[in-house]
C-alpha cells in the first residue's frame, strides 16, 4: 500500500467534491418531490460520478479513509477538511432516507392509482362484453 499524501489540495478537493453532493441531493430531493423523474435521474447520475471521483482522489492519494482523519495526527486543515465531509457524509445518509421515503410514497400512490385504472378497465370489458345488462337493482325499496 501507498504512503497517504497528506496534501491540504487534496482533501480540499475532496471537501469541495462532497459540498458538490450535498447540492445535488438537495436538488434532487426538490426534483422527485416535483414529479421530475428524468431530472432526478440525471442528478443520480451526476452523483454517482462525483462519488466515482471521490474514490479515484482517495486511491490515488493513497487515502485510507476521508472520514478517518480528524483523528489521526494530520494538520489542523486535514483535520478539520475530514470533520466536514464526515458531516456532510451524515448529511447524505439523512437526506437519503428522506428521498427513499418521498419515493416509497409515490410508488404507493402509483400502484393505487394503477389499480384502479385495472378495476375501471374490467368494469368496461364486462359492460364490452354484454355481461351485465346495464340495469341496477335499486334495494331501498
Amino acid at each position: 500500500m501507498r504512503k497517504p499524501v497528506m496534501n491540504n489540495a487534496v482533501w480540499q478537493e475532496a471537501l469541495k467534491l462532497t459540498q458538490s453532493l450535498k447540492e445535488i441531493t438537495g436538488v434532487m430531493k426538490d426534483k422527485i418531490d416535483a414529479g421530475e423523474v428524468e431530472a432526478f435521474l440525471s442528478l443520480i447520475d451526476q452523483r454517482q460520478e462525483i462519488f466515482k471521483q471521490l474514490d479515484q482522489l482517495k486511491n490515488e492519494s493513497g487515502i485510507e479513509s476521508w472520514i478517518d482523519a480528524a483523528e489521526k495526527e494530520m494538520s489542523q486543515e486535514i483535520q478539520k477538511a475530514s470533520r466536514e465531509i464526515a458531516d456532510t457524509f451524515r448529511y447524505l445518509l439523512q437526506e437519503d432516507q428522506i428521498i427513499r421515503n418521498i419515493l416509497e410514497e409515490k410508488r404507493s400512490t402509483v400502484l393505487k392509482k394503477l389499480g384502479e385504472v385495472r378495476r375501471s378497465q374490467r368494469v368496461h370489458e364486462t359492460y364490452e362484453r354484454g355481461g351485465i345488462c346495464g340495469a341496477f337493482i335499486d334495494s331501498r325499496g
